[in-house]
């Protein structure tokens, strides 16, 4: 779903090599996604009374932010080739993904701290 959405617009070849480089960087902050998870499930943990409903909605929150890690990667490695990538196609999925998986983190930090 991710991908389909951020690579909306873009041809075979490109979108291709983007979701490829994307997925790799799954591979590549999984450690970060491990330690950021460990972290926010501790805290909720101590946190106590959190629910399973509290606690489903935190691992969709972690998956955004697993996506939103593996994109941001995609796109510093090589922040000229995706600008270029992307010229003439609208931003509008970007900022939808961007949005979305920022306001996703951010809940899931309102359930650990405010919840």
């Amino acid at each position: 779903m991710v991908n389909w959405l951020l690579r909306l617009g873009l041809s075979g070849h490109l979108s291709r090599n983007l979701i490829f480089a994307h997925e790799f960087a799954h591979f590549q902050t999984a450690p970060v996604l491990f330690a950021y998870m460990l972290g926010i499930f501790f805290l909720a943990y101590t946190k106590g009374g959190t629910g399973m409903g509290e606690i489903i909605f935190l691992f969709v929150s972690v998956q955004a932010v697993w996506e939103m890690l593996s994109e941001g990667l995609v796109v510093l490695e090589d922040s000229a080739a995706y600008r270029k990538s992307y010229n003439g196609i609208t931003k509008l999925p970007r900022v939808l993904f961007w949005a979305g998986g920022g306001m996703l983190t951010t809940a899931g930090w309102a359930v650990v701290l405010c919840g």
